[in-house]
């Protein structure tokens, strides 16, 4: 067999960016230690208070295939919306108006798609309103939503979809077709065109909370005509640019406003701000942490649950393609990688993915120590690239204390995983092994 057919499925079986539908989902999935699934489990139970929660983890860390998980769990309680805000929103401009318009049409669209009938003059209620803000606020009289593609563009899905092992091969070429819509979406985003000084008067303007009431208007609705509570999953909120993440959590409540369960993914660097005390007040918080590779302030001291967890990760992939683990990486490639990963999902399937690389480019039937360490020096390089020397000083500093500033450097460490969080009794912060390497001047593993 030729070396790239050899490595082609084991390849595109680790694509950090995939994410975990359906029967994948089901095979795939590894449970983790600290994992908030067995709490959000019982704090979403139909009968109960409706909870509004904002969970907080690092870009990465493998919150979407939990909330998926989540969802293929306790989904048959609920008429479940998901939505990503990174793929329908500007992440550098997006404001909390268009984010709450766009969580009602998507409560309608899924509606649609599920075939239940949902009122129409509720979503027409809701557009209108959205127009009459926009054309008395800035004065463009003309301003007029294209609805229709509006409706066709919005990427949201409903349970059939994200269920799609139970749904069978039709639900799997759907989730394809909204895969390549929702990457064509991302390169055009909905947006008003409105500044942030419109947006913060918009805020205590009577046709925002219109906009909310047909909001409400369309979930009371689609309970009534699905029998089950609204369940709304909002995903990628945890990529916005900083200001608009403020903007949106912070300087403003449109997020309460919906009359639905719901979860929030929220970014980290507002949780570990002074703001966060405020949002608690809102929405009830969950960590979601990375997985835990060491003890705190112990980096030579591998925490075993977590190492096992990562190293399942891979051989769980390679078993269900019907491989030995062991003859496809070695036992010294896997604990590297999964020491540099840094308890990172994400970082870890790329890490596998670029070794297969290394592997196939030297003729070998195997991921051995040379391939990982090439896979490390990799992530390890673009890491360095986007340090600037005031990075180094934050990350000097942090180093020494252990505890992020409330500086915009360590934003920054904090977004683009830096700097990372984890639990043990207390939520607590570490610098990714493969950027202290970058402080100490060395090569090291």
């Amino acid at each position: 067999m030729p070396i790239e057919d050899f490595w082609q499925p084991i390849y595109n079986a680790f694509n950090p960016r995939e994410r975990l539908w359906g029967e994948k989902l089901d095979t795939f999935f590894v449970e983790r230690e600290h994992s908030p699934l067995k709490k959000l489990k019982v704090q979403f139970r139909p009968g109960r208070d409706m909870q509004k929660t904002a969970l907080v983890g690092h870009r990465g860390s493998g919150k979407s295939s939990e909330l998926l998980k989540l969802v293929s769990t306790i989904g048959s309680d609920f008429f479940v919306v998901w939505f990503d805000a990174n793929l329908n929103l500007d992440i550098f401009s997006a404001n909390q108006v268009e984010l709450l318009f766009l969580l009602g049409t998507a409560v309608y669209q899924v509606a649609e798609q599920a075939e239940i009938n949902p009122n129409r003059k509720h979503f027409d209620l809701l557009t209108d309103g959205l127009q009459t803000l926009v054309r008395e606020q800035t004065r463009r009289t003309d301003f007029v939503l294209d609805v229709g593609r509006l409706l066709t563009n919005i990427a949201c899905f409903g349970l059939p979809v994200i269920a799609g092992a139970a749904a069978g091969p039709a639900v799997g070429a759907g989730v394809g077709a909204l895969t390549a819509l929702a990457r064509e979406l991302s390169q055009e985003a909905f947006s008003l065109g409105m500044k942030r000084e419109e947006i913060a008067r918009l805020e205590v303007e009577p046709h925002t909370r219109d906009i909310a009431r047909a909001v409400n208007l369309i979930i009371a609705d689609v309970e009534q005509k699905a029998r089950k509570p609204v369940l709304m999953i909002v995903d990628g909120l945890d990529r916005l640019d900083l200001n608009p993440a403020r903007d949106i959590f912070v300087n403003s409540q449109v997020l309460s406003l919906p009359n639905c369960w719901a979860i929030y993914v929220t970014p980290i660097a507002i949780y570990y701000s002074t703001d966060f005390r405020q949002i608690m007040h809102e929405f009830v918080p969950t960590e979601f942490p990375n997985v835990k590779l060491h003890e705190r302030d112990a980096p030579d001291t591998p925490h075993k649950a977590g190492m096992r967890t990562m190293r399942e990760v891979v051989r769980r992939r390679l078993k269900t393609l019907g491989h030995e683990p062991e003859k496809i990486v070695s036992r010294n490639a896997l604990s590297l990688m999964v020491k540099m990963s840094g308890g990172v999902m994400r970082e870890m399937i790329s890490l596998m993915r670029e070794a297969i690389v290394q592997a196939e480019i030297s003729g070998e039937t195997q991921v051995n120590l040379r391939a990982a360490r090439a896979a490390v020096y990799k992530l390890r390089r673009q890491y360095a690239a986007g340090l600037r020397q005031e990075h180094y000083r934050e990350l000097e500093d942090f180093r020494a204390t252990g505890i992020p500033s409330r500086s915009k450097d360590c934003d920054d460490l904090l977004r683009n995983l830096y700097i990372l969080s984890f639990i043990n009794d207390t939520f607590w912060y570490d610098i990714h092994p493969n950027v202290r390497p970058l402080l100490e001047g060395v090569k090291s593993e």
